[in-house]
């Protein structure tokens, strides 16, 4: 739906913003783009129907600037339309309210609401049909006129029936029948397809004005029945408000009026205790700053008995008949984007846990390389081997009463280990060990006191055979290299440096024994030791009782990975692509000011006037003396990814209608 923002200022009584109120109108969960300076192209989402009119907007509006939303109490209109409405098992399908209105003049918009309709797009005809527009846009309600030639005595009716010309024969066809609006055996229109049997009048006459609930093509097919979110009053305020334009702008005089079917929402009053509207959205709340605070989202609200306040919440907001909802819905006007957690603020939920943030994606990144996670016991016997890296500095063995053999157990202080020994049996078993171990290793024998490792070891075949290489490529310390690389990278700690185990260490800590000093380093990452990477010693490999073969391991710290700052890569953005296009060639007087020229097609394309320009100026014996033809280039921007080719010529077209309108020739 495209609004012009002077529409929007009109209703809400002051001067707005455009990239404020789109983004007041995002907050709500409509879809607004700033189409233009002074147009803004608004998709409501579902379960906001107000978001889909212009009142609706406008009472959004209203109440981000702390004012109350407009009253929309349709007047009393006079009866005498007696209305019939198809009922099924669960009652009626619809609602529909008409009204006879005499005109003795044709209802054109005034200047301001003629501009409105032009800018929101709506084609100006000069009849009935400009009036029925206007209405469908500020409320939200689309409306039919037909002529009103004399009516049955029983009035119009809506029934499910076979719309003319569905029936062959004997035998009907098995189709869902559509709404047929009827006088007797007069088809007025059908409103499911949008036909009308007669057009509008396009001058002055006796009209009948209808309009039905839910709106054509709302409800699918004919027996579905009409969607939860949305108020069948709509109707009624649509057919009294188009009344009242008709008396304005026409001189119309109403004759008769009814409406039945689906009955109106009743209005909902909610009375909500000043402390729960505190304990909801702010402790600090006085009373008078709750019950302003409530005004904006509803109407006539009032404090009420024992510390309540009373509110009465507008028909065309069903989405907030729940104490719930509408509590939230004053909290987003307040500022807050969702309804905070009833809780303190100093007992909140904690914040997500970085260590274990940091553990998962170490995990993560070495799943991705093809490594294989494990995980081994924590103690471990005195006898088995590489025990002198089982056993935590300053801790005794411990005791464990079971089975014999298993009563001496040792904590481990490094998660090497027990990674060598599963290395091991899947070397004797498949040839290849790609394996690695997250977990806590002890640093002392104080309770508490431990650290978080990664341990992955690679050996055996990492590359299957291929044409270029007959035989499996065994690892490399490359590999190793390039996973020490990836787990820096996905770790957001950046690139890694290796330093020679006979370096001075960064710091106190040791590289397990089993590692070949000749054949290891140190990992550095913002000059900080991180951890090692080599080559396992022979000797740990055979006592681990592994078959000869390479074994390179890496042992990160991932405690001082924790601490390191974190270190963002640097992107390079592509440079903007060229935005899509069209051209239009307009002629004109040569005292037509060429800025008028572009600011038409930029209102009319939707597009921003600083994207429009023109390419070339004509004036030549193909024109009439006195006239030149412009040829305008507009870019546009198309945030909704729609087909290029389909915008163009879309907003091209409306170019070309708004230049038609204007007087003025466009090819």
């Amino acid at each position: 739906m495209r609004v012009p923002l002077s529409w929007l200022e009109h209703e809400a009584g002051r001067p707005l913003d455009p990239a404020q109120v789109s983004r007041w109108l995002t907050e709500a969960g409509a879809r607004a783009d700033t189409s233009t300076d002074r147009t803004l192209e608004v998709t409501a989402p579902p379960g906001r129907p107000h978001l889909a009119s212009v009142r609706g907007l406008a009472a959004e509006i209203r109440g981000r600037l702390g004012l109350p939303p407009p009253s929309t109490d349709p007047p009393p209109l006079p009866t005498g339309i007696d209305i019939a409405v198809a009922e099924d098992a669960e009652g009626p399908v619809a609602r529909v309210a008409a009204a006879r209105v005499r005109l003795p003049t044709v209802p054109l918009p005034p200047a301001p609401e003629k501009g409105w309709l032009h800018a929101a797009g709506a084609p100006l005809t000069g009849t009935v049909a400009d009036l029925l527009a206007y209405v469908a846009l500020e409320t939200g309600q689309p409306l039919g006129a037909v002529p009103d030639r004399p009516l049955p005595p029983d009035g119009p009716h809506l029934r499910y029936a076979p719309a003319p010309g569905e029936e062959t024969g004997e035998q009907p066809r098995h189709l869902d029948p559509a709404p047929v609006l009827r006088a007797g055996d007069r088809v007025l229109a059908l409103p499911a397809r949008y036909e009308h049997t007669e057009p509008p009048p396009t001058g002055p006459a006796d009209v009948l004005l209808y309009t039905v609930w839910p709106p054509p093509g709302a409800h699918g097919t004919a027996r579905t029945r009409p969607p939860a979110s949305g108020d069948p009053g709509r109707c009624d305020r649509a057919i009294a408000r188009a009344v009242e334009l008709a008396a304005a702008w026409g001189q119309g005089t109403v004759q008769a009026a009814g409406a039945a079917g689906l009955p109106p929402r009743p209005p909902r009053t909610h009375v909500l205790r000043t402390e729960d509207i505190r304990h909801a959205i702010d402790p600090t709340l006085t009373p008078d700053e709750a019950l302003a605070l409530v005004r904006r989202v509803a109407r006539g609200a009032r404090h009420g008995a024992a510390g309540t306040v009373h509110a009465v919440v507008p028909p065309e907001r069903p989405d907030l008949e729940r104490p719930g909802p509408f509590l939230a819905e004053a909290a987003r006007l307040r500022g807050h984007h969702t309804l905070p957690r009833r809780l303190p603020p100093a007992l909140g939920a904690p914040a997500r846990d970085p260590a274990a943030h940091l553990r998962r994606a170490a995990a993560e990144a070495a799943v991705r390389r093809g490594l294989q996670q494990i995980s081994t016991p924590v103690l471990r016997p005195r006898n088995a081997p590489l025990a002198h890296l089982g056993t935590a500095p300053g801790t005794g063995p411990v005791r464990v009463h079971g089975r014999a053999g298993l009563r001496d157990l040792c904590l481990r202080a490094s998660l090497l280990p027990g990674v060598l020994d599963v290395a091991a049996r899947s070397l004797r078993h498949t040839g290849a060990a790609h394996h690695f171990e997250t977990g806590p290793v002890l640093r002392s024998a104080a309770p508490g006191d431990e650290n978080q490792r990664l341990t992955a070891v690679l050996s055996g075949p990492v590359a299957e055979p291929s044409l270029l290489d007959p035989e499996p490529r065994p690892a490399a310390f490359a590999d190793l290299l390039g996973l020490v690389h990836l787990l820096g990278t996905a770790l957001g700690r950046g690139t890694p440096d290796l330093a020679p185990l006979t370096a001075p260490p960064p710091h106190p800590a040791s590289p397990p024994s089993a590692l070949d000093p000749a054949a290891s380093f140190t990992i550095l990452l913002g000059g900080r030791a991180a951890g090692w990477a080599g080559l396992v010693h022979p000797d740990a490999a055979e006592s681990a009782g592994a078959p000869p073969a390479r074994i390179y391991c890496a042992d990160l710290d991932l405690d001082a990975l924790q601490e390191l700052p974190p270190v963002h890569p640097r992107v390079r953005l592509p440079p903007a692509a060229t935005l899509p296009a069209f051209h239009v060639t307009v002629v004109v007087t040569d005292t037509t000011p060429v800025a008028e020229v572009l600011r038409t097609v930029a209102e009319a394309g939707a597009t921003a006037r600083r994207l429009v320009r023109v390419e070339d100026v004509y004036r030549g014996e193909r024109l009439a003396p006195g006239r030149l033809a412009l040829t305008v280039r507009a870019h546009f921007e198309n945030p909704a990814a729609t087909p290029v080719r389909a915008e163009r010529r879309r907003r091209r077209g409306a170019v070309l209608d708004a230049l038609r309108d204007r007087g003025w020739e466009g090819r």
